[in-house]
C-alpha cells in the first residue's frame, strides 16, 4: 500500500511538540511492513536535516494558484524500510525563522495541503491512502477532492493530536 503522510512536523527534524513523534514513527513502522510510505512536510529554514543532504527533485515545481508556487526537496535517500522525506519547498510561507510564526498560519498551511496533489501527479506517484495530521492539514481532503480525477477518490485519514 501506498501512504502520503502530511504533517506539520517531523522529529528529530523539526519538532515543537507530540506531532513530530508521531510523523516519525508510524510512517516508518509502515515502511518497515512492506508498505511504500512517503512524509511531506514543508521545508522550513529552521528544518535541521541531521547530516542528511537535502536536495532538490529535479523537474518538480508546480503552481499553488493565489497561493504562488512549490517545488519538491528530498531529504537524502531513504534507508530500507524507511519513508521517503519530501519537503514541500514554498520559501514565501516556511521560511519565517519559527515553525509557527502565528501570522498567516492558515495560508501557509493551506499551500502545504494544496501543494500534495500536484506534486505527487509530477512525481507520477498517487497514493492508496492520505494520512493528514493535526489541523495543519486539515484543508487535505478539499484539495485532493478539487484536483479531481484519480485524486477524488483517494481515502483521507485525519488525525488530531
Amino acid at each position: 500500500m501506498r501512504i502520503a503522510f502530511v504533517a506539520a512536523e517531523l522529529a528529530p527534524h523539526v519538532q515543537v511538540g507530540g506531532l513530530g513523534d508521531v510523523a516519525r514513527w508510524l510512517p516508518r513502522a509502515l515502511a518497515a511492513g512492506e508498505d511504500e510510505a512517503a512524509v511531506f512536510l514543508p521545508a522550513y529554514d529552521v528544518l535541521d536535516p541531521k547530516g542528511r543532504e537535502v536536495r532538490p527533485v529535479p523537474g518538480v515545481e508546480v503552481s499553488l494558484g493565489a497561493l504562488g508556487a512549490a517545488r519538491l526537496l528530498t531529504l537524502g535517500d531513504p534507508a530500507p524500510g524507511s519513508p521517503t522525506v519530501y519537503l514541500v519547498d514554498a520559501p514565501q510561507w516556511f521560511h519565517a525563522g519559527e515553525v509557527y510564526p502565528g501570522d498567516e498560519d492558515h495560508l501557509r498551511f493551506a499551500a502545504l495541503a494544496a501543494a500534495v496533489p500536484p506534486l505527487c501527479d509530477a512525481l507520477g506517484w498517487l497514493p492508496d491512502v492520505v494520512h493528514a495530521n493535526d489541523w495543519h492539514t486539515g484543508l487535505t481532503a478539499l484539495y485532493l477532492g478539487r484536483a479531481g480525477g484519480p485524486w477524488a477518490g483517494i481515502p483521507v485519514v485525519f488525525t488530531v493530536h
